[in-house]
């Protein structure tokens, strides 16, 4: 505090003192009482307020940008790239998601004819049923016919045979009755055991069949749960396509406003520096000593992107690191790296609006700003960026518009 009873602030003050004084009336001092202090503290508050509120609205909206900022800081050489990726893995995806489905195709028409099987087997458990079941009714008749027969002849055997004695005729007779009651007794033996084995065999089919049911009803199962293993991975695959084919339109769409985005860098770029300084003049050499040219200006299926796009320059073929030459006098006005795209490539500003690119280079060999010469070696030949193998894509620009290039090397 001063003498004057001001303290000062020199952030805040008056034009005059810069202090703002309490108590007296000084020339050149603000008048500031304790209520006009409280006053302030309210505004300086409300400020910070203010602040935090605008900093909590440009957090909502900036959130909305984060995957766009994401991709903002690639190429679209890149996003391409990762787009053909994510296309290559929808293939995939798409492809065992078909697999999948003739999969379960096949596991639903296994499980039908485990059904039928199952229900043939049952059709022929429920007939040996009853006919194991009129088995044991016959056997155990037979059985009790028989018992009952044998115990008639225990019980009342000395008599029967006497009586078969006494009541014979001749010896012949005798004979003939008592073969009679074997051959009785016999056939009861024989009837029993042909109904006990018949009804042994019964059982035994039953059992067999039984055994066949289970066996198809467990293998009917496993088939059951590998169907539904089928549709819970199908289901995931659905998911995963679904995910990728919106990411591939995320990709669609950062591609588009990144391609805009560099195509008026590039346009900007390929503007001659001086517009109103003349063309350099003289005659365009060729930029390698290759002259064979294998794509050339124009539409066409780009071969790593595999989609219809315009060619903006001629790609000659060539060999890796052999020097690449200066077509004409002029000045380096870009000397860059693209990781997709172009690769490495030099721009260079032949005046009149006159500018040459070369691109997917092993090396740069000039910077911006250098003043080259015709037939100056400025890189080497090389495969970077979106590039099949060592070659040179050549462009001539006329006020940032490419052009064919052809007509001015040849």
């Amino acid at each position: 505090m001063d003498s004057c009873g001001c303290i000062s602030y020199p952030w805040y003050g008056s034009r005059k003192c810069g202090k703002l004084c309490f108590n007296q009336k000084i020339p050149g001092c603000i008048m500031v009482d304790m209520k006009g202090m409280n006053y302030m503290q309210h505004v300086l508050w409300k400020r910070v307020f203010s602040w935090i509120a605008l900093i909590a609205f440009l957090g909502i909206i900036f959130g909305s940008v984060v995957m766009n900022y994401a991709y903002a800081e690639k190429s679209s050489g890149e996003i391409q790239k990762e787009k053909t990726e994510k296309e290559k893995e929808l293939t995939e995806t798409k492809s065992e998601t078909e697999k999948l489905a003739e999969d379960i195709k096949k596991s639903i028409a296994e499980l039908e004819a485990f059904g039928e099987e199952i229900g043939k087997k049952e059709n022929e458990i429920d007939i040996i049923e009853r006919d194991l079941k009129k088995a044991v009714e016959e056997c155990d008749a037979q059985e009790e016919n028989y018992f009952t027969r044998v115990k008639l002849m225990v019980e009342e055997g000395e008599t029967s045979y006497l009586e078969i004695i006494l009541d014979s005729e001749s010896f012949s007779d005798l004979f003939e009755r008592i073969e009679i009651v074997n051959a009785v007794a016999e056939y009861d033996q024989n009837l029993w055991n042909e109904l006990k084995a018949k009804r042994d065999e019964i059982k035994k089919n039953r059992d067999k069949l039984v055994k066949e049911k289970e066996k198809l009803e467990a293998m009917r199962n496993q088939e059951e749960a590998k169907k539904n293993a089928l549709e819970a991975k199908l289901q995931q695959n659905k998911e995963v396509t679904d995910k990728i084919i919106a990411e591939i339109a995320k990709l669609e769409e950062a591609f588009q406003k990144q391609r805009s985005i560099e195509e008026q860098a590039w346009s900007q770029a390929g503007k001659s520096t001086s517009q109103t300084a003349k063309f350099v003049g003289g005659k365009f050499v060729f930029p390698i000593n290759s002259r064979y040219v294998s794509s050339y200006f124009g539409y066409r299926i780009h071969p790593i992107y595999k989609t219809r796009r315009m060619h903006t320059g001629v790609d000659i073929g060539g060999i890796m690191g052999e020097p690449i030459f200066a077509c004409n006098d002029g000045t380096v006005i870009l000397s860059s790296h693209n990781t997709g795209g172009y690769g490495n490539y030099i721009m260079i500003d032949h005046g009149g609006g006159v500018v040459t690119l070369y691109a997917h280079n092993s090396y740069n060999g000039v910077s911006v700003g250098q003043k080259v010469v015709r037939g100056q070696v400025i890189g080497k030949v090389g495969s970077t960026g979106a590039s099949t193998g060592p070659h040179l894509h050549f462009e001539v620009r006329i006020n940032g518009s490419p052009v064919n290039p052809l007509p001015y090397i040849q």
